[in-house]
């Protein structure tokens, strides 16, 4: 199960360096952030040191939650493995976007959420 989280615990990590490097690559101005918190953040702090420092959050986050999956019970431990692989895949299909420039089944849903926050 150790295995399992350490697995999930890098693949939230991979996928999130992927989001931050691929949307490095093409945002050029806060206004095309689809997340309202980021491109506020972004307006005021610009947008490469706020995109480090959401990577820096989430992997602070990450750590956190590993830790607190592995002191805990199975039931903990499965659920990060389950809601890590989900967040990962949602990383993953927003560095997807942003490096085709195509919305995807999962991105669509995540900006009409954003829409409506």
């Amino acid at each position: 199960m150790n295995l399992a989280i350490y697995l999930v615990a890098a693949l939230l990590v991979v996928t999130k360096l992927f989001d931050v490097v691929s949307t490095l690559k093409n945002i050029r101005h806060a206004g095309h952030e689809a997340n309202p918190w980021a491109r506020r953040l972004m307006q005021k702090l610009g947008i490469r040191t706020s995109v480090w420092l959401f990577f820096a959050l989430a992997v602070a986050i990450i750590v956190l939650a590993t830790g607190l999956a592995l002191e805990y019970g199975v039931i903990m431990q499965l659920a990060f493995i389950l809601l890590g692989t989900a967040i990962a895949f949602v990383q993953g299909a927003v560095a997807w976007q942003n490096l085709t420039g195509r919305e995807n089944f999962i991105t669509s849903r995540v900006r009409r959420m954003f829409y409506r926050v």
